[in-house]
């Protein structure tokens, strides 16, 4: 729990008194995007906590500095707090629930020490309870739990307007990869029907949805981006080349687990923008990869890919990858 007296929404300008508290979970050090921006990213110090987790756009804003991060217990003396609140996002001068929230960390050595110390010159004790159980945390997948894919329903557009689910796709298909633009499919980074995989769901306010594994790259704001890392507020581009604010994000179990590749690099999914590539190589490096199986398919070979790719990218595709970048 987050527990404060600031402001209640972003019309307020002046808090009104009222202490309020809000669901949160909180995001480890070193996976807290906001402490990335500031240099400060696994700092044993400061831990994070995201109360947009859930889309509700919740999230600790002025005047909330000071109040405590909760552990809550079966009764209020059970409860156990682990943080008090520092500093949050602001845009514009209001708070941004894109980002999470920073807490000073009170189950860190250092600052249990300065607390037991100063309490101790007044003669008090401090209770120090260590917690029996972790947190509740905010789990962003890897890349490394999956290659990038799509679930078996996911539904792409074909050259003649038909509809297809990735479990129907196959490689000669000309499916759509931007506004008004079609790519032969020449073969799949990963094809099996019988794999039941985590996926992140990214909805927009427009009424789309894309799922894709977390290492998986999504067009946003017109570049790049793995689905882990995507974050509300931030913009996908839509079949037509309009775009639209992500408004929810979420993770889903799906069946399947599919990667289509097309000639062009991106693939048009659920009417959503996104690459055919991934974070397990860097795309440029995949691309330049795929060249020889690009040519080879120009040239009259269906699949020159084969199912070597279909259950995931092999392991010494990976380290070559790795030791060029």
């Amino acid at each position: 729990l987050a527990i404060g007296f600031g402001l209640d929404s972003p019309d307020s300008f002046t808090p009104d008194g009222k202490l309020r508290y809000g669901d949160t979970v909180v995001v480890p050090s070193d996976r807290c995007r906001l402490l990335d921006e500031f240099g400060y990213q696994g700092d044993p110090d400061l831990i994070c906590a995201n109360g947009n987790h859930d889309g509700s756009e919740a999230t600790a804003c002025h005047g909330d500095s000071g109040g405590p991060l909760l552990v809550p217990g079966r009764t209020p003396s059970e409860h156990i707090a682990i943080g008090v609140a520092s500093w949050a996002a602001t845009r514009d001068g209001e708070c941004d629930a894109k980002y999470e929230n920073v807490y000073s960390s009170l189950t860190s050595s250092a600052h249990k020490n300065f607390l037991q110390f100063h309490v101790n010159r007044f003669g008090g004790t401090l209770p120090l309870t260590e917690l029996s159980d972790e947190p509740p945390t905010y789990e962003i997948p890897t890349a490394e739990s999956t290659d990038g894919c799509f679930p078996e329903d996911a539904v792409v557009t074909t050259e003649d307007g038909s509809l297809k689910t990735m479990e129907q796709v196959r490689a000669g298909d000309r499916v759509m990869v931007s506004s008004g633009r079609f790519s032969d499919v020449f073969g799949f980074g990963h094809r099996d029907g019988s794999a039941t995989s985590e996926f992140v769901r990214i909805e927009a306010t427009s009424g789309h949805a894309i799922e894709l594994t977390a290492g998986h790259y999504v067009v946003i704001d017109g570049a790049l981006l793995a689905a882990k890392d995507v974050m509300i507020g931030d913009v996908v581009t839509l079949y037509d080349g309009s775009t639209s604010k992500v408004e929810k994000i979420s993770r889903v179990n799906r069946r399947g687990l599919y990667n289509p590749h097309t000639l062009e690099g991106t693939i048009v999914v659920n009417n959503v923008l996104a690459s055919t590539y991934t974070q397990a190589v860097n795309p440029m490096l995949a691309h330049l990869m795929l060249s020889l199986p690009r040519l080879a398919y120009r040239l009259g070979m269906k699949e020159p890919l084969g199912s070597v790719l279909y259950d995931s990218t092999p392991a010494f595709l990976r380290t070559i990858a790795r030791s060029s970048s």
